[in-house]
């Protein structure tokens, strides 16, 4: 793989590149490249960006009748129940991942919270997976090869082995790069294997959803008319977290790819 190289129209056919002119990939730049790739699945990123939009509306006008319901009825067999529906809602982008992490946060609490969130989170990203992968059959994945900048970043998000690819995966979604339905689709088309998938979604989504279901454990209603000083205060510092935690995972995750760059 040569790193730097660019793929030339035919006037520059014959110019070579001057050493070290082009950056290592950079995995931001060609998950949006490869977005663009998407021909036949655009439709499906299409709806898996914006359906979630539309759910969270939707969903946010029984929240205040679900939520206390949710709240009284509080058991093993709910918080898996409520794992389970969450994973079949998100994963099929019915609804937004942060509406039901604040969901979960205010009825189960903090730490029951947390992990009734990253389980559902994470099964609803597996489902995701596998029905982009039944779907688009490898579609994206022939046109990726067409760049080499973007070969060499698919290359070391997916083929350094799975210890390695779970960790990048798990910075994608640390700095979400494309919102969580169109990421399952691109892993999928770009061949992750589903294992190191799993494993780094689950990994990488607790610091962002710990943020948010920390924050809506602490609510006394589930009710944002209601204590707005907290709510306003409670929301930016969430904000200020995920962004912080954002920067330094795409900071990683462009070192990352970098070095795997510079081995080809």
């Amino acid at each position: 793989m040569l790193q730097g190289t660019e793929l030339s129209s035919p006037s520059e056919s014959g110019a070579q590149s001057a050493p070290g002119a082009d950056a290592a990939p950079s995995a931001d730049s060609c998950m949006r490249s490869w977005v663009k790739r998407l021909g036949p699945a655009g439709p499906l990123a299409a709806v898996m960006i914006c359906l979630p939009v539309v759910g969270g509306v939707v969903l946010l006008g029984f929240l205040r009748q679900l939520g206390p319901w949710l709240k009284a009825h509080r058991s093993p067999e709910t918080a898996f129940g409520a794992a389970g529906t969450i994973a079949l809602l998100i994963g099929f982008s019915l609804v937004p991942t942060y509406m039901l992490e604040i969901l979960a946060g205010w009825v189960f609490g903090a730490w029951v919270g947390l992990a009734v969130a990253v389980a559902g989170v994470t099964g609803a990203a597996t489902i995701g997976y596998f029905l982009s992968r039944w779907i688009v059959k490898g579609t994206l994945l022939n046109t990726v090869h067409d760049s080499p900048r973007c070969e060499a970043v698919r290359r070391a998000m997916l083929e350094s082995g799975p210890f390695k690819a779970g960790f990048i995966v798990g910075l994608l979604r640390l700095a979400p790069i494309v919102p969580f339905g169109a990421t399952n689709l691109l892993m999928a088309s770009a061949g992750c294997h589903p294992v190191p998938f799993a494993v780094g979604t689950a990994l990488g989504s607790i610091p962002r959803t710990a943020a948010i279901v920390f924050m809506s454990a602490e609510m006394a209603q589930l009710d944002f008319r209601q204590e707005p000083g907290f709510i306003i205060g409670s929301l930016i510092a969430t904000t200020v977290v995920v962004c912080v935690i954002g920067w330094i995972a795409k900071r990683a995750l462009k070192q990352v790819t970098e070095v795997r760059g510079n081995e080809e």
